[in-house]
């Protein structure tokens, strides 16, 4: 990796970091450590910054790196705006990042198993079943507090 993109990194994730880690050193010693393997072009990445971790010499450059490498990517990553596109309109644009989140799950559980709802909860005998009442009463409490939110807000 080049000197600039290892400094953008640790400005982006920055924060991660702690206060008093000199991390223009540890870009300085990184970039001259012969010690490191090179990286070839259509190698997996994730693998060679692997071998640069368990040198354990750059510690504030590993873990910029870990939280850069960790940031969701990939094709779910339209999905979630197509996703968000369906669920955010003018009432709901104040919906908790953790709401979206449950929705996101749900969707992606049901996507990979290939199922629709009703198909993953379907009971034999829906009528005459158990109910689960804590399930009910989490439910019914759940939409109160989205009721009193968003008359809040």
């Amino acid at each position: 990796m080049k000197r600039i993109y290892l400094r953008e990194l640790i400005h982006m994730m920055g924060h991660l970091l702690p206060p008093d880690a000199d991390t223009d050193q540890e870009i300085l010693r990184f970039n001259v450590d012969q010690a490191l393997p090179s990286f070839q072009h259509g190698e997996d990445v994730v693998k060679w910054w692997a071998v640069v971790f368990n040198t354990g010499k750059y510690p504030a450059l590993c873990q910029a790196v870990k939280a850069a490498l960790s940031i969701f990517h990939g094709a779910l990553v339209e999905s979630s705006f197509s996703v968000m596109g369906t669920i955010i309109d003018q009432r709901s644009t104040s919906m908790k990042i953790s709401t979206l989140s449950a929705v996101q799950t749900v969707k992606d559980t049901l996507q990979t198993r290939n199922q629709t709802g009703v198909e993953m909860f379907r009971r034999d005998d829906l009528k005459f079943g158990e109910v689960d009442r804590r399930l009910c009463s989490n439910i019914s409490a759940a939409g109160t507090r989205d009721k009193v939110q968003r008359q809040e807000n």
